[in-house]
């Protein structure tokens, strides 16, 4: 044969094999970003914001949320570590905030599939956030990360996140990190946060998102 045939024979070999894994990783990609969604109910964890005299108060009191199946066990856990008091402080008879009420809480996300593999997890924090704000640790040193790694962080807007992607793909991926929960107000009005979970993950023959929610509430003391 020719080689100027060969030569063209293996050049549309080449273009169709380009062709057809171009079109399998956007299949993949298509997939997984419209994955089979499905949504546990939400769990709920609530305070009333203490007054008292000590500045640092321990509250260490966790939530969980959770999906098990065959498939597929994904979980969510909330730690509420301890409560900081408002401090002032007297400036030319003008009082001065020092530091606002707030939260110090930690979390930690984790998913094992059977078949198939993780993909991604991500954390939404829903929050109207009047008179409050949102403060994301930030400090690769402080996260725990397993199999998996932070792809990007957004804080102190409505809805604030942590996307995870994971490395490779894995049976199992689990991250923790810390974040807080600031009260500008005077102890006379009521917060909530709407803490979630997205995990999507390949079971072998299709892409499935699971959700879920876990709601937090700082209720002004009466």
């Amino acid at each position: 044969m020719n080689r100027k045939y060969i030569y063209l024979a293996c050049s549309l070999i080449l273009i169709i094999v380009a062709v057809l894994a171009s079109m399998t990783l956007y299949e993949i990609l298509q997939a997984s970003s419209n994955p089979d969604t499905f949504e546990i109910e939400s769990v709920t964890w609530n305070m009333t914001r203490p007054v008292v005299a000590d500045y640092f108060v321990h509250l260490n009191e966790s939530v969980s949320n959770a999906y098990i199946s065959d498939e597929a066990a994904v979980g969510l856990e909330v730690v509420v570590r301890y409560f900081i008091a408002r401090r002032s402080t007297e400036v030319h008879n003008i009082t001065v905030v020092t530091e606002y009420e707030h939260l110090a809480l930690a979390l930690s996300a984790s998913a094992i599939i059977s078949e198939g593999f993780v993909h991604s997890m991500v954390i939404k924090f829903s929050s109207e956030l009047h008179n409050s704000s949102l403060n994301i640790d930030e400090d690769p040193e402080h996260f725990t990360l397993r199999n998996i790694e932070i792809h990007e962080i957004a804080d102190r807007k409505a809805e604030s996140y942590i996307d995870a992607q994971a490395v490779g793909k894995p049976e199992s991926c689990m991250f923790a990190d810390r974040f807080e929960w600031t009260f500008y107000d005077l102890n006379t009005l009521d917060h909530q946060m709407l803490v979630t979970l997205e995990a999507t993950y390949f079971n072998g023959t299709g892409y499935r998102k699971a959700v879920i929610p876990t709601q937090l509430a700082a209720l002004s003391s009466p």
